[in-house]
């Protein structure tokens, strides 16, 4: 059986090593690409892989930009679990951003 392959958005030096750690010791195939959109569309349709972590604010491409272009950009037609996070500000409120990013409703997480 193939190894599960793994991308994600460098989140910080100590949070990417900790979460590479992890999963690696559970078999996966890990790949830290830089935090920003475009490079992660980049890695994304170099690698294919089965799960991907992106940050919901990158430079560039937000996390759904990045999610809709491969979606119309990969032909290979396999599948790809997308988890997206976000930052919050020392407020606690959500950061916003002057990018267009949509931050949806809690049931509309469901449909990425």
């Amino acid at each position: 059986m193939d190894k599960i392959k793994f991308l994600m958005t460098d989140t910080g030096a100590q949070t990417t090593q900790l979460c590479r750690q992890a999963l690696e010791a559970k078999g996966i195939d890990v790949t830290v690409c830089e935090k920003n959109g475009s490079q992660a569309l980049k890695s994304l349709l170099e690698e294919h892989p089965q799960a991907v972590l992106l940050d919901a604010f990158m430079p560039d491409l937000d996390a759904i930009t990045v999610k809709q272009r491969y979606e119309t950009q990969d032909t290979r037609g396999g599948h790809t679990t997308f988890f997206v996070t976000g930052a919050f500000q020392s407020s606690g409120q959500p950061r916003t951003e002057s990018r267009r990013f949509h931050q949806p409703p809690a049931a509309g997480i469901a449909g990425l």
